[in-house]
């Protein structure tokens, strides 16, 4: 069955609404121009901050349609406005079965002869998210020493760390020294594509890496 599912509530196991209809917006980039007086073109600063080009917010809109009795509505629609009018959602389409979008919803509904209608729409974060996080589990050998490739998708992401020792990390240009525990450091970020991470520790050393990637 074509459903939608916000924060885990599915519209049709829920909700009886068959999901007639959906749109996903491709998020559009944040571009900077500056014109270059007396010159040919425009200065493009759009990557000049960050490295990056960043993107604005994207748009979703779904109907669905309710076929049940009229004394069914009012419950209805005060149940659905109650769960996401206003209010911010993680959201699942089922042609999408690896990724949610995360967004605030505005609900709409229509009486369509004997058919309830009823239509979202949300302003949603640009990236779609992985529903399960990427993790690494490493034990380090007798060498002291393991490097690692981390890929990720194209949100830049910071990674979270947990070690059961003393550990140095050596990523790019950047040396990081971490006691035991949890961390996640702002200035270890994952770009798109491979990443490669030594990790410096003593035998037996183990380490878990996971991060939530976000694709376009």
């Amino acid at each position: 069955m074509n459903q939608v599912t916000f924060d885990e509530v599915s519209s049709y196991s829920e909700w009886g609404m068959i999901c007639t209809s959906f749109n996903i917006e491709e998020p559009e980039p944040k571009e900077s121009y500056v014109d270059i007086p007396f010159g040919d073109g425009a200065l493009d600063l759009t990557e000049a901050l960050t490295g990056e080009v960043s993107y604005k917010n994207r748009s979703f809109e779904a109907t669905f349609a309710f076929g049940g009795p009229q004394s069914e509505w009012e419950p209805l629609k005060r149940k659905i406005r109650a769960h996401l009018h206003g209010k911010r959602r993680t959201i699942e389409v089922i042609e999408l079965p690896e990724h949610y979008l995360i967004g605030r919803c505005r609900t709409s509904f229509e009486r369509d002869g004997m058919i309830l209608r009823l239509s979202v729409s949300a302003v949603c974060e640009p990236y779609l998210y992985k529903k399960i996080k990427t993790v690494y589990h490493i034990v380090i050998d007798e060498t002291g020493t393991q490097t690692i490739t981390l890929p990720n998708s194209r949100q830049r992401v910071v990674p979270v760390f947990t070690t059961s020792d003393a550990l140095n990390i050596e990523f790019q240009d950047t040396s990081l020294s971490l006691g035991v525990g949890e961390h996640q450091l702002t200035n270890l970020i994952l770009s798109e594509g491979d990443n490669v991470v030594t990790l410096v520790a003593a035998e037996g050393t183990t380490i878990k890496i996971e991060y939530r990637e976000g694709a376009l």
